[in-house]
């Protein structure tokens, strides 16, 4: 039987469906109401004018950041089992920071105090601490390579051997992550990681400002075959900070720095990478006397990663390290010191499949220390490190993570050091994460605290202690993340406590006045204490070329003798926020501010004094005259001419910078 045949009209439609044309008219309609509007609108809000970005610009929102330093392997950034952050390559330029370190000095849970302490050591930089003039608690790499002096078991910020124009990016760890990277890495990690070769190019870079400040940078790409590598150069020299009253210094900063990083892909499997690099530093101390402080230092690494199947990695890493310093005159006399450093390492990456990723290494360091003042007369001293560390990442459920940690370290004495991290993260939607850790650290005394035979001066004799042992550091996290309207706004927030036990500390062991001064100072682990606190960071991007943000950190350290150069020296509160926008027509500009309430000095071989709450602005303007060349003025500590940040009767000055920065590719 036939249906029943629709009635049409003269034109030929049919009256239930109107003609082809019109149908597809509605269907157009539909789908740009239902998609296209919405997605237009989007579109508009997030980056007005910028049609030729269509393509990839969702992506740069939704692109979850990845990070290597949490778990050793790369990974996203809500993924990681401790409080992390990263420094890109553009907030590194928007900064307008004169040093490396001033790129820390905003971020949430870190605290960075500008000075000099009685060795040169420009900056004072701590994670989750109190602020020392080496802070033995805090990890700093380069390319995964351990920077730490083998002396101090703390870090010459101001002599590293790592230019600005060089970092691709910078991974900071709030917290102990010493199950994965031995026992310095107590409060925190610092991961500065170097541009690897990709093109061939030339980047050429001159500043200028104030303190007679003068600079000159440069740096090339080029390709030799399937051999890529990166070579540069920065000279940098300025005069100091000025002292207390007007009072003359010596203070001044010259130096070069030179890099060198290679890579070289041999198979499909198989890949060579090559790092070296050195630092020539000249400075002077500060005081009224004519002390300078000069450090030699050059370092070679070669790391190799091999594929071993689709899910499994294998990489080796050796390297070397020597510093040489000498100070002259200053307490009493020229001191020298000269520390060989050898590490190499095996790290092993596993992945069984979406439930189960596994980590396991080994390493080795011998370091050898030198010092005829700082040491007696006892010639070299050496001493080993032997570590044995695995992660096993599962995830029983959809929305849970579990991540366990341990390793197991062999230290110079025969110590068997021990430390662990547990973590659960809880993914209560795929926008959000909870957080949950802990996790324990033994942390090896430096080589002065156990080795030290020294008169600094008139009187004052140090004293180490062979029967020194590790510290004890207990540290338990709950951490929050939020990741919304297409990544656009990030939201991270965090509790931690920190029980620190056999805190390595120096002691008055005798003291005599008659018939003349003498004093005796001892080292032991005679102090214990409690660190706790909050973490808030917020960061909007509505729209490329234009972000905010702003962070709070709350310290609260309690030292259990009542030591002030320990619970007083850490700012109870911090505040940072700042921002950037695009102007246009090649025109930007950012502003860094951070606010600090007082906190007490501490500083080896000076005198600790209060220091009063105190803003700092650093802001900067820049204008792309055109691609690859970019003309900018920049300032630091904007609101005040001068002020104090350290206790060695110097004074952190306004300061202003022009330059050039100007990048251009190779035609082979």
């Amino acid at each position: 039987m036939n249906r029943p045949q629709e009635k049409v009209k003269k034109n030929g439609t049919s009256n239930k469906e109107g003609t082809v044309s019109q149908r597809i008219r509605r269907a157009r309609a539909r789908l740009f109401w239902r998609r296209g509007l919405p997605a237009a609108l989007a579109f508009a809000l997030a980056a007005p004018g910028a049609l030729k970005a269509a393509g990839n610009f969702f992506e740069y929102f939704e692109e979850e950041a990845k990070v290597v330093t949490a778990s050793r392997r790369l990974e996203p950034a809500t993924e990681s089992p401790v409080a992390i952050e990263i420094i890109s390559r553009e907030d590194i330029r928007q900064s307008g920071a004169a040093t490396f370190w001033d790129l820390l000095r905003f971020r949430v849970g870190v605290d960075v105090v500008d000075g000099r302490s009685h060795d040169g050591n420009r900056a004072v930089v701590s994670v989750r601490g109190s602020p020392q003039s080496h802070g033995d608690y805090l990890l700093v790499l380069m390319d995964g390579r351990s920077v730490y002096s083998g002396i101090s078991s703390g870090v010459l910020w101001q002599q590293m051997p790592v230019q600005i124009q060089d970092i691709e990016r910078i991974e900071i760890v709030r917290g102990p992550n010493a199950a994965l990277y031995g026992s310095n890495a107590g409060q925190g990690v610092v991961n500065i990681i170097t541009i690897k070769p990709e093109g061939e190019s030339v980047f050429l870079k001159t500043r200028g400002g104030s303190r007679r400040a003068m600079s000159g940078a440069g740096a090339v790409e080029h390709t030799l075959g399937d051999f890529r590598y990166r070579l540069s150069h920065t000279y940098n020299a300025h005069q100091g900070f000025s002292g207390i009253a007007g009072v003359q210094t010596s203070d001044f900063v010259l130096s070069n720095t030179s890099n060198f990083r290679g890579f070289w892909k041999t198979s499909d499997q198989t890949s060579w990478e090559i790092f070296a690099g050195g630092n020539w530093d000249t400075s002077g101390l500060g005081g009224a006397a004519l002390a300078q402080y000069r450090t030699r230092e050059h370092f070679q690494m070669l790391k190799a990663n091999r594929e071993l199947g689709p899910n499994s990695t294998l990489e080796w890493t050796g390297s070397r390290r020597d510093l040489a310093t000498i100070t002259d005159p200053a307490f009493g006399g020229p001191v020298a010191t000269r520390e060989y450093q050898y590490d190499t390492e095996a790290l092993w990456n596993f992945s069984s499949g979406r439930n189960m990723d596994t980590t396991a290494g080994l390493s080795f360091r011998k370091t050898v220390v030198a010092s005829e003042q700082f040491f007696g007369g006892q010639g070299s001293l050496g001493h080993y490190i032997l570590r044995g560390f695995g992660r096993e990442i599962i995830r029983p459920l959809e929305r849970l993570t579990l991540i366990g940690s341990l390793a197991l370290e062999h230290a110079y004495d025969g110590w068997m050091q021990p430390a662990w991290q547990a973590a659960a993260l809880v993914h209560a939607s795929p926008e959000q994460t909870i957080r949950f850790s802990c996790s324990f650290a033994s942390l090896t005394p430096s080589v002065f605290n156990r080795h030290v035979d020294w008169a600094p001066s008139q009187g004052v004799f140090l004293a180490g202690n062979h029967d020194l042992a590790p510290s004890r550091l207990y540290n338990y996290e709950l951490g929050y993340a939020l990741r919304a309207l297409r990544r656009r706004l990030s939201l991270d927030a965090g509790l931690f406590y920190m029980d620190s036990d056999g805190i390595h500390t120096s002691i008055v062991q005798s003291q005599t006045f008659i018939p003349a001064f003498s004093q005796t100072i001892f080292f032991n682990n005679s102090n214990s204490g409690d660190t706790r606190g909050a973490e808030v960071k917020l960061r909007y991007r509505p729209r490329q070329g234009l972000e905010a943000w702003a962070n709070y950190t709350f310290t609260n350290v309690t030292d259990r003798k009542g030591d002030r150069g320990i619970s007083e020296s850490a700012p109870l509160h911090k505040v940072n926020f700042g921002g950037f926008v695009d102007l246009g027509r090649g025109f930007s500009a950012s502003m860094n501010a951070g606010y600090k309430s007082g906190y007490l000095t501490a500083c080896s071989g000076s005198v600790n004094f209060d220091v009063p709450a105190y803003w700092r602005v650093d802001g900067r303007f820049g204008w792309r005259a055109a691609p690859g060349l970019e003309i900018f003025v920049s300032g630091q500590n904007l609101t005040r001419a001068e002020h104090f940040e350290f206790s060695d009767g110097l004074k952190v000055p306004r300061t202003f910078y022009g330059g050039i920065d100007w990048k251009f590719g190779l035609t082979k």
